[in-house]
């Protein structure tokens, strides 16, 4: 009975380890002076990366320490002369470029099915003069109305809410927003595994070289037949 309270306990931990979710937050406003704010967590909990704080500038004393620490000189190492392998012909280097990219494709449809993206955007075109607003505004439509569709045909879109308007009062375009790209462990893995796999059965074998060298045995016979003794006799 314990042993199974046992599996079950690990199986549950790998399941969710498996299921835990982590991603990047990106918040943007694209005005006058355009920020991006980017966080990353696991687990719903997210801690900003960038813009990064400013550092307390270090004494003297305490840069020349940490430059005597990470600074040292290493000892040189000898040079080892060792033998070149001859470099492989283009065909070999573009049937293997063509595998990878065959593997690439087979894992990009798992991989992006196991995204799931979060977008909260408001799109305001403006211009100076009313015609270029209104242009510029059909313009945006026209992009919004071919994004979103292939958005939901590629990811597993959670939320989309992308909000276009037209402001003849303001000077210039602007966009502000949150984007959230959140996938799991185990997402990641199964693309891994498809991509392994793939790559496995449609790379190029190599050719093995063919020695031509005889064997020692079947050479010491031929010897001992043409002097007239028995292969297998002592002499």
């Amino acid at each position: 009975m314990t042993t199974l309270w046992v599996l079950l306990g690990i199986t549950a931990f790998f399941v969710l380890l498996f299921a835990l979710r982590f991603g990047i937050d990106l918040n943007f406003d694209l005005a006058a002076s355009p920020r991006f704010v980017i966080r990353i967590g696991v687990g719903g909990i997210f801690g900003e990366i960038y813009p990064r704080k400013k550092r307390k500038p270090l004494k003297k004393a305490e840069k020349r320490k940490k430059w005597r620490l990470f600074h040292r000189k290493k000892p040189k190492k000898q040079e080892e002369t060792t033998e070149k392998a001859p470099p492989a012909p283009l065909s070999e280097k573009l049937k293997q470029l063509s595998a990878l990219l065959k593997a690439v494709r087979r894992a990009a449809h798992p991989l992006c099915k196991a995204i799931h993206l979060s977008i909260d955007a408001a799109v305001v075109a403006a211009s100076d003069d009313a015609y270029n607003t209104a242009m510029e505004y059909g313009a945006v439509c026209a992009a919004m109305s071919m994004l979103t569709p292939t958005l939901y045909q590629v990811f597993s879109v959670h939320d989309c809410s992308i909000r276009v308007d037209a402001d003849f009062s303001q000077p210039k375009f602007y966009a502000r927003g949150q984007i959230r790209v959140t996938t799991t462990i185990g997402g990641l893995l199964g693309a891994g595994l498809v991509f392994l796999f793939t790559y496995l059965r449609v790379r190029p074998k190599r050719k093995r070289k063919i020695s031509n060298r005889k064997d020692n045995n079947y050479e010491r016979a031929s010897d001992q037949r043409h002097d007239g003794v028995e292969f297998g006799q002592n002499s």
